[in-house]
């Protein structure tokens, strides 16, 4: 009984933590806004010492903050910690497009990505939702790994991708930098779809070397 009750609070504590982690992601908690424990007790349902120990993984990761008072916020990366970031994710993108590439041909995946680039294109000038962009963007990415294959991959990239980069670089960016950005993905695109494996690895490690320059490029206080 005590194994069973012990296995409930571990689910419990990742369940609540994919729930912060998604609401970095979808932008629903902000960097420098605090994680309100109530807030979540009312929503999710669970208890006090859940949330206390979901907050505390995820300040030992970094995700997370705390301050003197206890309270906890959405921690923001320096520059170097982006660019140390992007320049994982160059590597382990650059294959996940490489095996996208292997694998086009199978089931509907290249219709999947060709709806993706489509949406893509559709929210570059959002001006309504300038943020639009940058789910559509990490809907892409996602998919890309998931056409590869590789289940190891998504995983790696959660924590590089999902929670930090989505989150705080893509609302660095200028728009002429999301119009170059979406350049890049179109060609990225057009590879997977002609089976070129070593141009797609080859445009996507491209792709995240611009955009760790051009975000190098930016005021660091806007």
């Amino acid at each position: 009984m005590a194994i069973e009750q012990e296995s409930i609070e571990v689910s419990t504590v990742e369940f609540v933590i994919s729930h912060i982690r998604e609401g970095i992601r979808s932008g629903k908690f902000a960097v420098g806004n605090r994680i309100i424990e109530a807030e979540l007790r009312r929503n999710l349902g669970v208890s006090r010492s859940s949330i206390r120990e979901a907050i505390s993984r995820l300040a030992a990761e970094g995700v997370l903050e705390v301050n003197l008072h206890k309270s906890a916020s959405v921690r923001a990366l320096s520059p170097i910690e982006i660019r140390d970031l992007l320049e994982i994710r160059e590597v382990v993108e650059g294959l996940a497009a490489r095996k996208a590439a292997s694998r086009i041909g199978m089931a509907d995946y290249a219709e999947r990505l060709r709806l993706a680039q489509k949406r893509l294109d559709v929210e570059e000038d959002n001006a309504d939702d300038p943020d639009a962009y940058f789910r559509a963007n990490t809907d892409y990415h996602s998919l890309l790994l998931e056409i590869g294959g590789n289940t190891r991959l998504p995983a790696m990239l959660h924590h590089l991708y999902t929670t930090f980069f989505r989150a705080q670089a893509g609302r660095l960016m200028s728009r002429a930098s999301v119009r170059r950005s979406n350049e890049d993905h179109r060609r990225i695109t057009d590879a997977i779809l002609r089976g070129d494996t070593g141009l797609a690895e080859m445009l996507m490690r491209s792709h995240i070397q611009r955009t760790a320059y051009s975000l190098a490029q930016r005021p660091k206080e806007e």
